[in-house]
């Protein structure tokens, strides 16, 4: 909430520092990835409707760097959904595997976001990503 309080963010940059748009974008189209922040997705105005409905407020278990996370809770037609997450893979003392890395590699590998295209396609950043040494 610190770093990342942007609302209705008109950049690829502002949109990195909003979590209200990542949450918007994840909830709208199901990832968050480097295309989320191509001028297309920051005009869709599905995903800008969705990030005004959302409100943001933080817990105070969780306000110590020992402790980081996040639940969502949204709401439908009076029902609570919740998902709470402790870690993601890439934490401390929860590295991501060889498999996790390459495809995180591969997937973001050569993006361009300003210009919304792959610089690298799958095949070749997968190539790539299979002679780096872990």
């Amino acid at each position: 909430l610190t770093y990342c309080g942007n609302r209705a963010p008109r950049t690829a940059i502002q949109a990195q520092f909003s979590l209200s748009y990542g949450v918007a974008c994840a909830l709208a189209t199901g990832e968050l990835g480097p295309a989320s922040y191509d001028s297309g997705m920051l005009e869709n105005g599905n995903i800008r409707e969705l990030e005004r409905k959302i409100v943001l407020s933080g817990h105070p278990d969780l306000k110590t760097p020992a402790r980081r996370g996040a639940t969502l809770v949204v709401e439908l037609d009076g029902e609570k959904l919740e998902q709470t997450v402790a870690r993601v893979a890439g934490d401390p003392g929860q590295p991501m595997t060889r498999g996790q890395v390459l495809e995180k590699f591969t997937r973001y590998t050569g993006f361009a976001p300003l210009r919304a295209e792959k610089i690298l396609d799958g095949d070749g950043a997968q190539s790539l990503a299979e002679v780096i040494p872990l």
